[in-house]
């Protein structure tokens, strides 16, 4: 199995409204992925995802939810910039989307989460991303369920290449069905599984440091991922004279 690939991701959930048993909700799932497809390794056809439930200061297993690759689609590039030069730069997009019902109603928070090894290699900002792997989650909050509301959508991606000595002007912007206020921050990427089963290298790649983390047996740590070195963090991520 092979995994050198990963860019970014997102997830989102809309809320269907009650479920079929008492006390529950039905929400809709929506996890996109984005991969480097100069590597030859394709998006997963089915993914793992885990639904935690909080307990205490950390969460608790509750549900293992496998969802199909439901569609995949390639992101052009900016033909108004310096992209235009590199006929070699390949992105993809896949979503995976999926209803789960009868979620119960609780009073503590739901985390969705999925992780996944591993980075692009390309990638020069932080520490082994070759074997850095990546935890995408989605908070579902007590009074979220309670209210059957529904979380933050984007389906703007950011622009592929940043040409030198160009402005870069980025569009983050978000809509909420609910029309709740939103607010953005920088943060920093967080680490999911490890190398082991990468490629044919020794290890279970569905133990917690292998490719493809079994969500059941592995618990998200959200670690954050290691800058190569300080000239880099989650304010400053890549350099520049005038900061972002």
């Amino acid at each position: 199995v092979h995994a050198e690939h990963l860019i970014g991701g997102s997830i989102s959930y809309q809320c269907l409204g009650n479920g079929s048993v008492p006390g529950t909700k039905n929400y809709r799932i929506r996890l996109t992925l984005t991969r480097d497809c100069s590597q030859f390794t394709p998006f997963d056809n089915n993914i793992d995802l885990g639904l935690f439930q909080q307990n205490g200061s950390g969460y608790s297993f509750y549900r293992k939810i496998q969802v199909a690759l439901t569609s995949e689609t390639s992101i052009p590039l900016d033909q108004k910039s310096c992209s235009f030069l590199l006929y070699s730069v390949c992105v993809k997009e896949a979503l995976y989307q999926i209803d789960v019902t009868d979620v119960p109603v609780i009073a503590r928070n739901y985390m969705f989460s999925y992780q996944r090894c591993c980075r692009n290699m390309t990638i020069s900002n932080i520490t082994d991303p070759g074997r850095t792997g990546s935890t995408l989650v989605m908070e579902l909050t007590a009074e979220a369920q309670n209210i059957c509301n529904q979380s933050a959508f984007s389906d703007i991606i950011p622009p592929l290449v940043v040409c030198a000595n160009q402005p870069l002007d980025l569009n983050l912007n978000s809509a909420d069905q609910d029309g709740d206020v939103l607010v953005y921050e920088f943060c920093a990427p967080l680490t999911g599984g490890g190398p082991e089963g990468l490629g044919g290298n020794a290890g279970n790649p569905n133990g917690c440091n292998g490719i493809k983390p079994d969500p059941a047996q592995c618990i998200p740590t959200l670690r954050e991922v290691t800058y190569a070195n300080n000239t880099y963090n989650a304010l400053n991520p890549f350099p520049s004279e005038t900061p972002i």
